[in-house]
């Protein structure tokens, strides 16, 4: 079977859609490389920079075969299938990475022992999740493994990143400047619209047969305008939070 858009989309827009979706895309490779050549300016020396640009590099991978198929890509479903299970895991680690940044912005809360639970926390989920996958060939026969990802990572992880924006924020032995308030405003927002992302992208999957979930993700416009200012959000909370970080050993400068 092939995997076509449905006419859920509104006003014929998919090319102002796709543009949007590869603008968000190439928008985000060119801030993870970006990061990274100061990062490694600053003689590796700010994690924050490392993370962020993994964050960015990995977040948007997920989104690539329903920005293709507004433009005409047809995907045959076991294949396409196989590129979600591939890159599914490429967003569990975006979140885990831009958890890593906000918590470098938090010497005291940098525990080893609380990374490495989370890690494992996010290992288990992809486990569970793939076992399923490959146990049924590729075909989703109930949301067992939807459920396992959303409720056992996802949706707690959102909530892990809006406590630490929160500590970040609020901490009395954070000395932030106004520049990086408003960049981690930008990550909330970025928090928030990204968990109504992935709720909506949650209910919507259960109005269909679990073999067919990613028709209503594909057919909604609204979806895609999300994850084009999200990752505006996303890029311009790190760009303002870097602009004024200053750590032990330097002060990074553009």
């Amino acid at each position: 079977m092939i995997l076509q858009t449905p006419s859920l989309l509104i006003f014929n827009i998919k090319p102002f859609l796709f543009i949007l979706s590869i603008l968000a895309f190439l928008l985000d490779l060119i801030f993870a490389a970006f990061f990274f050549i100061k990062y490694l300016k600053n003689q590796r020396q700010n994690k924050f920079l490392l993370f962020a640009s993994l964050a960015l590099f990995f977040i948007y991978w997920i989104r690539l075969p329903f920005a293709l198929n507004l433009i005409g890509f047809s995907f045959v479903i076991e294949n396409f299938y196989l590129f979600f299970a591939v890159f599914l895991p490429f967003y569990i680690i975006a979140l885990i990475f831009i958890i890593l940044a906000l918590q470098y912005l938090c010497p005291q809360l940098c525990k080893k022992r609380i990374n490495i639970f989370f890690c494992s926390w996010a290992i288990v989920a992809l486990i569970s999740a793939a076992y399923y996958f490959f146990s049924y060939k590729g075909l989703f026969v109930n949301y067992m493994p939807v459920k396992t990802l959303y409720y056992v990572f996802v949706f707690p992880a959102r909530v892990v990143i809006f406590l630490l924006l929160l500590r970040t924020f609020f901490g009395k032995d954070m000395s932030l400047t106004k520049i990086q308030k408003i960049g981690l405003f930008s990550l909330f927002l970025n928090n928030f619209l990204g968990a109504a992302v992935n709720y909506f992208n949650y209910a919507v999957m259960l109005n269909v047969p679990p073999q067919f979930w990613f028709l209503p993700v594909a057919g909604y416009s609204i979806a895609y305008i999300w994850e084009f200012f999200n990752s505006i959000l996303l890029i311009g909370g790190f760009l303002l939070i870097a602009k004024d970080f200053k750590n032990d050993l330097n002060q990074i400068k553009y």
